[in-house]
């Protein structure tokens, strides 16, 4: 299992931590054997709405950006093209692999909790019926985050509050 999350109470310290320690580390490395920049970590955050692909595809872009300016990742990906939301995360994908990211740390992970309680496409769900609901199993973000973990082989880390544990109790075990 590739996958672990950190799950605290809203300003318990869990993001400050995590970015503390994160300090101890050089943020890339440059391998001049090889010419190449390695991200050892990439710290972003979830998505707002938990729901947009382009969101989460776009902030891993605008990261490595910042982590490598001279890769101009925001400007090739983001500004000069109009690319659909399955493109972007493909991209995404494409970056962390050349980069050789060794992980993944998704702060603010338990705004999948917005995805999970909205209501699917065509039903809508009254007070005493909860079947239009979406189940944690259908929370796409973090479905899209575990499968590019494992095909990747990087691990992820998903930080969030208490709200988090619903949402992945039925994907991680």
């Amino acid at each position: 299992e590739l996958s672990t999350a950190l799950i605290g109470s809203s300003g318990a310290g869990k993001s400050t931590a995590l970015r503390l320690i994160s300090q101890l580390y050089a943020p890339v490395y440059f391998h001049e054997e090889s010419c190449a920049t390695q991200i050892p970590f990439l710290i972003f955050d979830l998505p707002h709405d938990g729901r947009s692909l382009h969101s989460l595809s776009t902030a891993i872009i605008e990261e490595i950006d910042r982590l490598v300016p001279s890769g101009r990742y925001a400007e090739t990906y983001l500004c000069a093209t109009r690319k659909n939301a399955l493109d972007r995360i493909y991209d995404a994908i494409r970056l962390v692999r050349l980069h050789c990211v060794g992980l993944l740390i998704v702060d603010e992970s338990q705004n999948q909790k917005a995805a999970a309680n909205k209501p699917r496409s065509g039903r809508k769900a009254t007070p005493h019926d909860d079947a239009g609901l979406s189940s944690s199993i259908e929370t796409p973000l973090i479905s899209q985050l575990i499968t590019m973990s494992n095909k990747l082989g990087v691990p992820l880390v998903l930080v969030g509050t208490n709200e988090l544990h619903d949402v992945i109790s039925g994907r991680f075990s």
